[in-house]
């Protein structure tokens, strides 16, 4: 479920089960997952009890959130659970190899609290699939034209930098980018067998490419040291640190 969330009042309880039914409607489902983002000026409990209503008349079977602090994350389980309503399962958030600020304060409370990450933009927006040169001088009304509000984020001059240096390691290895992040998620990133990676493309043939990725085998050593140090290298840059 995909509550239009991130405004005062948007998860209130009677809207949470008003875009549930809404949802399920528009989509022909019988159940679905998720409560995305957060809504400041409703209490959880109430969030929570809306969800509980939701459990007990079959329209979801797990419980996912999105966008949340570690904090509130474990709030909404200690609700959860001292209501008997259904604990949440599922994280969804961002995540890649130039963020990985969730492996600091919010990994450990998924693991703690036996839920499962789910990843998305495991590109970051595109920047490890196509040439920088493609990213940085976007052709206008393109996806990497409106992209620019990742700027902070993804093309900042350390970024940058240690993004040429990995594609210069990928390069020597014989393989794109892409292939090696997609490698990297599946065999050396703390994700684990039940976490996941959401998959996003604009065509059939980049996400047979993404496919094809994830099925071939681990790095050799020194390309994920590559991708260790292009994390190290852009780490402590305010943009990437976790409050």
């Amino acid at each position: 479920m995909k509550a239009p969330a991130f405004s005062p009042k948007s998860l209130a309880e009677e809207k949470i089960i008003a875009n549930c039914n809404a949802n399920l409607k528009a989509l022909g489902q019988e159940k679905q997952d998720y409560l995305h983002g957060p809504d400041p000026e409703t209490p959880l409990e109430e969030q929570c009890r809306a969800i509980g209503k939701l459990y007990s008349e079959g329209k979801f079977s797990k419980f996912g959130i999105s966008n949340l602090s570690p904090a509130e994350v474990q709030k909404i389980h200690d609700i959860c659970k001292q209501e008997n309503y259904p604990l949440p399962s599922i994280y969804q958030d961002g995540y890649n190899p130039i963020q990985r600020s969730a492996e600091v304060s919010l990994f450990p409370v998924l693991r703690k609290l036996n839920m499962n990450f789910y990843a998305f933009n495991p590109l970051a927006g595109g920047v490890l699939a196509k040439k920088l040169d493609d990213v940085l001088n976007p052709a206008p009304g393109t996806r990497f034209d409106a992209m620019k509000v990742f700027g902070d984020m993804y093309l900042k001059k350390p970024t940058l930098d240690a993004l040429a240096v990995l594609k210069r390691r990928c390069d020597e290895e014989g393989i794109a980018v892409m292939e090696g992040t997609m490698r990297w998620f599946l065999h050396h990133s703390p994700l684990g067998e039940e976490d996941g990676v959401i998959l996003g493309s604009s065509s059939t043939a980049q996400i047979n490419a993404s496919l094809t990725a994830c099925g071939k085998g681990l790095l050799d050593e020194g390309l994920v040291k590559a991708f260790e140090d292009l994390w190290a290298a852009i780490m402590d840059e305010p943009s990437h640190v976790q409050s």
